[in-house]
């Protein structure tokens, strides 16, 4: 029994089960491989077992599966950690998380973060028309954030438009002043205007795989002249009061 425990653990140390894992995954003492989906051992499943039933049901490996309660989970300590950090510190304001469409944009993932995310206010972020048209279909909290980025066209903005009159807190996050003039004008047209962002090109520069995407070369962004100039935009239509991030 000791040699077979040595063993297991040493699977365990190979393969690193308990970091990755994050306490969502873990190799039992009979050495089968265990998922914890509310990240304790209250609940543990075996997943020999979902494979069985799977093959009792017919089902081909390879196969996807899928533990909605880990999302939730996570979620939940991922806005417990800032909540924790804002008593800390005493920040008064609230937290507007969103989730970046662009990282998982299958179905069965969005429709489990939206549910888990309506009781922590959690918003989704678009990066195209594609990304805008399919989170549409999404009822997310009406105060969580409907954060538009990206380049934007005049069918990209005036859906934007569209999606604050279904109810959507939509911010546009401004990447030129010519998006921002469209704004103004078509605003204008149809007497209200969605929220506005500002995204500051700042001087400077990160390391990593994403260093290219800052520093004053970068494509991304206003530079501090052309902030002003949005700035002097925005109050001279009378829509200062929509600059809503920066």
């Amino acid at each position: 029994m000791t040699m077979k425990k040595n063993v297991i653990q040493e699977s365990r140390d190979l393969y690193g089960i308990d970091d990755w894992g994050s306490g969502y995954f873990g190799i039992s003492d009979k050495g089968t491989v265990e998922v914890y989906p509310f990240g304790d051992n209250k609940v543990s499943v075996e997943l020999s077992q979902i494979l069985a039933i799977a093959a009792d049901k017919k089902v081909k490996t390879p196969l996807i599966i899928r533990f909605p309660q880990i999302l939730d989970t996570q979620l939940t300590r991922l806005q417990n950690a800032f909540k924790s950090a804002m008593e800390e510190f005493k920040y008064e304001g609230d937290l507007r998380a969103v989730f970046p469409f662009k990282v998982n944009q299958r179905k069965e993932f969005i429709d489990d973060l939206v549910s888990s995310g309506k009781k922590h206010v959690y918003g989704l972020e678009v990066g195209t028309k594609p990304e805008l048209f399919a989170a549409l279909a999404y009822d997310i909290h009406p105060e969580a954030l409907f954060v538009c980025n990206g380049f934007k066209d005049s069918h990209f903005i005036e859906l934007a438009f569209d999606a604050k009159k279904m109810g959507k807190n939509v911010v546009l996050v401004i990447e030129g002043t010519d998006e921002l003039k469209f704004i103004i004008n078509h605003a204008k047209k149809v007497g209200f205007c969605v929220d506005i962002g500002l995204r500051a090109k700042l001087y400077a520069k990160g390391s990593g795989m994403w260093e290219k995407s800052g520093g004053i070369g970068s494509k991304f962004g206003l530079n501090s002249v052309e902030m002003m100039e949005a700035l002097y935009l925005l109050e001279e239509a009378g829509l200062k009061d929509q600059l809503a991030m920066i």
